[in-house]
C-alpha cells in the first residue's frame, strides 16, 4: 500500500493523521479503509479482520455510508472516482463492486462501531466470571440509579437502630461543619453533592477501601481544633472587658465566638496584623495572642499535610453504603451503568490477572487492523482497556495496524473523560503503550490543507491561532485586555496570573504543542463567493442592558442573512453556535419573536415554542385560577395578543406593565377561560384545547409545533384517560421534551451547542455569547495510592499542601485550555461567513471574551482584506 510502506519496504504498523479543522479528517479515515480493502482479495473474513471506531451512533452510520458510496463511484468510475479515489485507493472498478457485494451479503461482519459497541462484546466475554449477566441492560443514565440508591438509603435516618443511620449522621455533620453548607433543609444539597460529585467518581471503585488518616492523627486534630476554639472565646472575653462598649472598630472586625469556625483561624499571617494595629495587648491578652499564633500555625500544618485529604472522610462509610447498594441493584436487575462501569470491571479484572488473555487472544485473532476516529477525545479509561487488545495483534500479525485522526486542538471532551494527552503520548512515548513496535514502524504526519473554509477565513484563523502555537507570542506580546483601564497583559498573564513559575512553563508547554500544527493552506479558490468576518462589542451599564444591546445587533445581521439567503435562493446554511443549551433557548425565543425558522437540538422541543408553553399555562390556570405565575406565562406567549390588542407585545413590555396592569390583565384571562369552559364543561383537555384554539383562529396546518402538542394530549388521553392534572404531570415528567419531527434539509437557521457543531460545517456562522467565565471551580478529585482511594476537596488553593496545589492548578488550567480549543471549533465551522460577538460586562471573573476580542484585533492588523473580503470591527453601547 503506496501510504504505508517506505522505498525500504516496511510496514507501517502506527499511522497517525493530525487533521486540523476542515482538512478531510473523514475522508483520510475512509480512505484507509479502502486500501486496506485493496490489498486483500474479497471476502468476509477479511471484511471482519479491519474495524474502525467511531464515538458516536451517527458518525459510524455516517462512516458506513462513505465507505459504500465511495466503492459505488469506483464501481461505476464517476469523475470523482477517476480523479481522486482510484488513485489513492489502488481500487479497481470490478474489486470494488466485489467488495459491494460481500458487504451486502455479510453486512454483520461490516465492523464500523463506536468504541462503547466494541468494548462492550470485550466485557461479556468476562460477564460469566464476573458474576453478570450476559443479557444486561446498558443504560446510560446512571444519575437516575444513584438518586434511586440515595433516597432509598436516606430514609434510614428515620429508623432509631439503624446502623447507617450513624453513618447519615456523620455525613450530615461533615456537610454542615467541615465543608461548610449551610441551610436547615440541607437534603437536596446534600443529594446533588452525592449525585452528581461524589458517586460518580467512586460507584465504579466499590473493590478498593478508602484511604483514611490515623486515628491518632485526628484525635490531635480535634484537640487542637477544641482549643484554638476555646482560646479564642477567652481572648473575646478579655478584649471585650478591656474595651466594653469603646472598641467598635476591633469588634466590627472580630467575628463573634459563635459565628466563627476554627478554619476561620488558621490563617493567622491575615490577623496579626490586624491585632498589632489595633491592640495595645495587656499580658494576659498578650498570652492568649501567642496561644493563638502557636495554635494556628500547628493546625495549619496538621491539616495542609493531612486533613484536607479527609475534609470529607466524613462521607467514606455511607459512600462505602451507596456504592455496595449501587453494586446489588446493577446485580439484581441486570444493569450496565454506561461504559465507565464496564470498563473498569473489565481494567479491574486485568489487575487481578483475571482470565483476559484468554478473551483478548479470541478479539485478536478477529481483529487484525484499527482505524480510530477523533482520537484526542478517547478517555484514559476506554484508552487502557482498548490498548491490551491492540497490542496483542500488532505483536502477533506480521500485517496489522493502527490508524488513529484526530485533532488535540479540536478536544472539547475532557467533562466526561475525553484526553487529548493520549495522542501526544501515543507518538512521543511509544514504548510505553507498544514496546513491539520499530521506529520504521511508526508514521505521523500533519493534514494541512483546508478544503472547508474561503482562503481569507483560513488566513484569519492561522493568524488568530498563532498566538498560541509559540512560546515568545505567549509571554511576550502585550495585548489589551481592558481597553477602558488600559490594561496590557501578556497572554499567560491573563489566562494565569497567579500560578507558579513551574505551572505556566507546564501550561505553555502544553499549549504550543498542541497548537504548533495550526497553520493551514486553502485549498478552494478566490471566485465568486466573498468572505465576510464582521466583530461586535457590545458595551452596556450591566448585564441585562448587555443583553438588550446583543440582541437587536445580532438580530439585525441574521435577518439580514436570512433574507439574503432567500433572495438568492440558495441553499446557504445558516448556524448560530452557544456553549449551553439555554443559550440555545434564548436565542430560540429571540428568532421565533422575527418569525425566523428555527432548529436547534432543543428547539425541537414542542416546549420551546412561546404558543405551546401559553397554552400549557392556560390549562394550569383551568387547575388554579388563582395562580398568577400562570397568567405571567399566557402573556408572556402573546397567544391572545389577537383577541386583546391591549395586550404587551412582549415580555419586556410585559414586565413594565405587570404591577400596574396585573388586576385588568387576570380579569381578561379568566373571563376567556370561562366562556371555554362552558363549551366544555367536561373539560377534557385535548377539547379544551380545540376549543381555544378555535376561538383564536390558530389553524395547526401552520402551526407544527402546536400540532405535535395535540397528538401528545390525544396520546396521553388514549392511555391514561383525559385529565388536565394528569397530563400537566406528565407534562412537567418529561412530555414538555418531547421533540418535533423535522427533515435535517428544511431551510431554517440551525442553532446548536459547539459540541453538537463539531465535525459539521456552515456557510454562515454566528458566535453571539463569548462571554465565558474562567472561575476556578471547587471541585472534589480521586487520589488513588496502594490500591486505596482517597476523596480530595480541592477548595480554597491556600489550605492546600503543596503537591494539591499543583493538581488544582493542572486541572484548572486544562479546563481554560479546553476552552481555547471550544472557541477554535466554534470559529473554524464557518465556510464563507463569521459573526463574532463579544458582549462585555464588569462582573467580576476573567473572561475568555476579552481575551479573544484583544487577540482578533492584533490578528485583523496584519489581515490583507482584498476585493473578495469584507472584515469589520465595531462597538455598539444603548
Amino acid at each position: 500500500m503506496k501510504e504505508d510502506k517506505e522505498q525500504t519496504g516496511n510496514y507501517k504498523k502506527l499511522i497517525g493523521k493530525k487533521a486540523s479543522a476542515g482538512s478531510g479528517k473523514t475522508f483520510s479515515l475512509v480512505l484507509r479503509y479502502l486500501q486496506l480493502l485493496s490489498e486483500h482479495n474479497p471476502s468476509p473474513e477479511v471484511l471482519g479482520s479491519i474495524i474502525a471506531i467511531t464515538f458516536t451512533n451517527k458518525a459510524s452510520a455516517e462512516m458506513k455510508e462513505r465507505i459504500l458510496r465511495y466503492l459505488k463511484e469506483i464501481a461505476f468510475e464517476t469523475d470523482f472516482a477517476k480523479k481522486v479515489l482510484i488513485e489513492k485507493t489502488n481500487l479497481t472498478p470490478e474489486k470494488a463492486q466485489k467488495w459491494i457485494d460481500i458487504i451486502i451479503n455479510h453486512y454483520f461482519d461490516f465492523q464500523v462501531r463506536t468504541i462503547d459497541s466494541l468494548l462492550l462484546s470485550i466485557f461479556k466475554g468476562f460477564s460469566f466470571e464476573l458474576g453478570i449477566k450476559p443479557d444486561s441492560r446498558v443504560s446510560f443514565n446512571e444519575k437516575k440509579v444513584f438518586e434511586t440508591v440515595f433516597e432509598d438509603l436516606f430514609t434510614e435516618l428515620a429508623k432509631e437502630k439503624s446502623p447507617i443511620k450513624t453513618f447519615w449522621e456523620k455525613a450530615i455533620e461533615t456537610f454542615l461543619i467541615y465543608d461548610e453548607k449551610g441551610g436547615f433543609y440541607p437534603e437536596n444539597k446534600l443529594k446533588k453533592l452525592f449525585v452528581e460529585e461524589l458517586l460518580p467518581k467512586v460507584a465504579f471503585h466499590s473493590n478498593k477501601e478508602f484511604l483514611r488518616v490515623p486515628e491518632e492523627i485526628k484525635k490531635e486534630f480535634s484537640n487542637k481544633t477544641s482549643q484554638i476554639m476555646d482560646i479564642y472565646k477567652k481572648l473575646y472575653s478579655e478584649l471585650e472587658n478591656k474595651f466594653g462598649g469603646k472598641g467598635g472598630n476591633i469588634f466590627k472586625n472580630l467575628k463573634n465566638p459563635y459565628e466563627i469556625t476554627w478554619e476561620g483561624l488558621i490563617n493567622w499571617e491575615e490577623k496579626e496584623s490586624f491585632f498589632l494595629e489595633n491592640i495595645t495587648p495587656l499580658k494576659e491578652i498578650k498570652d492568649l495572642l501567642e496561644e493563638l499564633k502557636k495554635l494556628s500555625y500547628d493546625i495549619k500544618e496538621l491539616y495542609l499535610n493531612q486533613f484536607c485529604y479527609v475534609k470529607i472522610e466524613g462521607y467514606y462509610d455511607i459512600l462505602k453504603e451507596l456504592c455496595k447498594k449501587i453494586d446489588e441493584k446493577v446485580k439484581e436487575e441486570g444493569l450496565l451503568l454506561g461504559s465507565q462501569h464496564w470498563t473498569t470491571l473489565i481494567l479491574n479484572s486485568i489487575e487481578k490477572n483475571l482470565f483476559p488473555s484468554l478473551v483478548y487472544a479470541y478479539f485478536g485473532r478477529k481483529f487484525k487492523h484499527f482505524l480510530i476516529d477523533e482520537f484526542q477525545d478517547t478517555s484514559r479509561q476506554h484508552w487502557n482497556t482498548l490498548k491490551y487488545l491492540i497490542e496483542e495483534v500488532l505483536a502477533s500479525e506480521k500485517e496489522s495496524s493502527l490508524f488513529v485522526v484526530g485533532d488535540p486542538k479540536q478536544a472539547i471532551y475532557a467533562w466526561r473523560g475525553g484526553d487529548w494527552e493520549i495522542y501526544h503520548e501515543l507518538f512521543n512515548k511509544t514504548e510505553l503503550f507498544f514496546p513491539c513496535l520499530a521506529k520504521e514502524e511508526i508514521v505521523e504526519e500533519t493534514l494541512c490543507k483546508n478544503y472547508r473554509s474561503h482562503p481569507k477565513l483560513v488566513e484569519f484563523f492561522n493568524k488568530v491561532f498563532e498566538f498560541f502555537s509559540k512560546e515568545e507570542l505567549l509571554k511576550k506580546k502585550l495585548i489589551t485586555t481592558n481597553a477602558r483601564k488600559g490594561y496590557k497583559q501578556s497572554i499567560v498573564e491573563y489566562l494565569m496570573p497567579s500560578f507558579s513559575e513551574p505551572i505556566k512553563d507546564e501550561f505553555i508547554q502544553n499549549l504550543t504543542k498542541t497548537f504548533k500544527d495550526h497553520f493551514q493552506e486553502s485549498v478552494l479558490k478566490e471566485e465568486n463567493e466573498c468572505c465576510v468576518i464582521k466583530c461586535f462589542e457590545i458595551l452596556g451599564k450591566d448585564k441585562e442592558d448587555i443583553l438588550e444591546v446583543l440582541k437587536k445587533r445580532f438580530l439585525e445581521e441574521v435577518k439580514k442573512e436570512w433574507e439574503d439567503s432567500i433572495k438568492a435562493h440558495k441553499n446557504k446554511t445558516i448556524a448560530v453556535l452557544v456553549r449551553k443549551n439555554d443559550e440555545a433557548e434564548e436565542i430560540s425565543k429571540w428568532l421565533f419573536e422575527e418569525k425566523i425558522p428555527v432548529i436547534t437540538e432543543n428547539a425541537l422541543r414542542i416546549s420551546i415554542c412561546p404558543k405551546v408553553k401559553a397554552l400549557i399555562s392556560l390549562l394550569r390556570l383551568i387547575e388554579n385560577p388563582e395562580e398568577e405565575l400562570f397568567a405571567y406565562g399566557v402573556l408572556a406567549g402573546g397567544i391572545l395578543k389577537n383577541l386583546y390588542p391591549e395586550f404587551p407585545e412582549n415580555e419586556k413590555q410585559l414586565q413594565e406593565q405587570w404591577i400596574e396592569c396585573k388586576h385588568d390583565f387576570l380579569k381578561k384571562i379568566n373571563s376567556f377561560l370561562e366562556e371555554v369552559k362552558k363549551e366544555i364543561p367536561s373539560l377534557e383537555p385535548y377539547e379544551i384545547l380545540w376549543c381555544i384554539i378555535t376561538k383564536l383562529n390558530i389553524k395547526l396546518e401552520n402551526e407544527p409545533f402546536i400540532e405535535r402538542l395535540f397528538e401528545l394530549v390525544h396520546l396521553y388521553s388514549c392511555e391514561n384517560g383525559p385529565s388536565i392534572s394528569g397530563f400537566l404531570k406528565f407534562w412537567d415528567q418529561g412530555g414538555a421534551k418531547e421533540k418535533l419531527g423535522i427533515p435535517e434539509n428544511i431551510k431554517a437557521v440551525r442553532v446548536l451547542t459547539i459540541y453538537k457543531a463539531k465535525g459539521l460545517e456552515f456557510d454562515t456562522v454566528f458566535l453571539p455569547f463569548t462571554n465565558w467565565y474562567m472561575d476556578n471551580p471547587v471541585i472534589f478529585e480521586l487520589i488513588e495510592e496502594d490500591n486505596k482511594i482517597a476523596l480530595v476537596h480541592l477548595g480554597d488553593t491556600k489550605k492546600l499542601p503543596e503537591e494539591l496545589k499543583i493538581l488544582k492548578a493542572r486541572y484548572v488550567l486544562k479546563n481554560r485550555q479546553e476552552m481555547l480549543h471550544l472557541f477554535y471549533v466554534a470559529l473554524t465551522r464557518a465556510k464563507e461567513k463569521l459573526f463574532i460577538f463579544f458582549p462585555n460586562s464588569s462582573e467580576k471573573g476573567k473572561n475568555l471574551s476579552l481575551l479573544m476580542q484583544a487577540l482578533i484585533k492584533e490578528a485583523l492588523k496584519e489581515f490583507q482584506k482584498g476585493k473578495d473580503c469584507e472584515v469589520s470591527f465595531l462597538s455598539y453601547k444603548d
